[in-house]
């Protein structure tokens, strides 16, 4: 039994230690397993299906990631909109995908389209 496995086998349904199993990029023995024992333990939740999806893709196996996004529909399960936060000096500013309300979005939007030309240009 891998290493891996006797942790598990410990943890005593461990959701979040599965939920950081699952998203090791390129293991793809360790996260099938871990996103099989997560929509067991907790059907409702989003991740087990994203996370899957990430590590098929990132494998080369899109079809396989396109099969798990129509499960999710299937399922009703909806993805949580992605979050980012900064701090610039003692202030903490939030921003959330789709949402465009913040008061410097354009600014931010300015500052995301030059890096974009730079990290295109680069490549």
């Amino acid at each position: 039994m891998g290493s891996w496995k006797r942790l598990l086998a410990r943890e005593h349904g461990g959701v979040g230690l599965r939920e950081a199993l699952l998203g090791a990029q390129g293991e793809m023995a360790i996260g099938l397993e871990s996103e099989e024992d997560l929509r067991l333990m907790e059907p409702w939740k989003d991740i087990s299906y994203v996370a899957l999806s990430n590590l098929y893709f990132v494998s080369g196996k899109r079809k396989e990631a396109e099969m798990v996004r129509k499960a999710m529909q299937c399922q009703r399960v909806r993805k949580k909109p992605g979050c980012s936060r900064v701090q610039v000096r003692d202030a903490v500013a939030s921003f959330f995908a789709r949402q465009n309300t913040h008061p410097f979005i354009s600014h931010v939007h300015e500052v995301l389209s030059f890096l974009h030309i730079e990290m295109r240009a680069k490549h």
